[in-house]
């Protein structure tokens, strides 16, 4: 009897591991699912800066998107146009394929830039570790200045998410940085 209890016990036991092995597993990879938002960190952004170059060369730099591995050598290493639509409205919409840098980690990514003329430009990253990430650059003249309004929400994971945990104003600096490049361009090329 004695030994039957024994047996019973260890078959206890032995069921008891299995089923919390299966729900450990199961849970896990409800965790590491990509609908579920486990190991994705995001950040909002604004930055806000006024130049003396015209709206609408600093428009025609930000906008030439074939020459930002040239205007931004250090961060666009390549582009390539997947697909450009331009519309009635003169809204254009170019999908194209990214070879960024960031801190010296090289990404391949699709983003889509969404231009309405002279006004705003939107880009929004379609795949990789930054999907969904959505930059927002709104162009104002304000007491004779081209204003240039950033917007970004960073949702970044995998191995761009320890970039976001920089300070903000490094963050933003480094916009600005960027910012200042297109303006640089424009001012002494267009």
């Amino acid at each position: 009897m004695v030994f039957l209890d024994m047996k019973k016990n260890i078959f206890l036991y032995v069921f008891s591991m299995i089923v919390i092995i299966v729900v450990v597993t199961i849970y896990h990879n409800f965790l590491i699912n990509e609908n579920f938002l486990s190991g994705v960190t995001s950040k909002n952004l604004i930055v806000v800066n006024n130049y003396n170059t015209p709206k609408e060369k600093l428009f025609k730099a930000i906008s030439d998107i074939e020459k930002y591995p040239m205007i931004l050598p250090n961060n666009v290493k390549s582009i390539e146009i997947i697909e450009r639509i331009e519309y009635e409205s003169g809204i254009i919409v170019t999908k194209v394929k990214a070879k960024l840098v960031a801190k010296g980690i090289l990404q391949e990514m699709a983003i889509e830039h969404v231009i309405i003329p002279n006004e705003r430009i939107e880009l929004i990253v379609l795949d990789g570790d930054a999907r969904h990430t959505k930059i927002v650059i709104e162009f104002n003249e304000i007491d004779g200045k081209t204003r240039i309004a950033a917007s970004a929400e960073l949702i970044l994971r995998g191995i761009l998410e320890p970039f976001i945990h920089p300070a903000e104003q490094v963050l933003k600096a480094d916009m600005i940085r960027i910012m200042n490049e297109f303006n640089f361009y424009a001012k002494n090329n267009l």
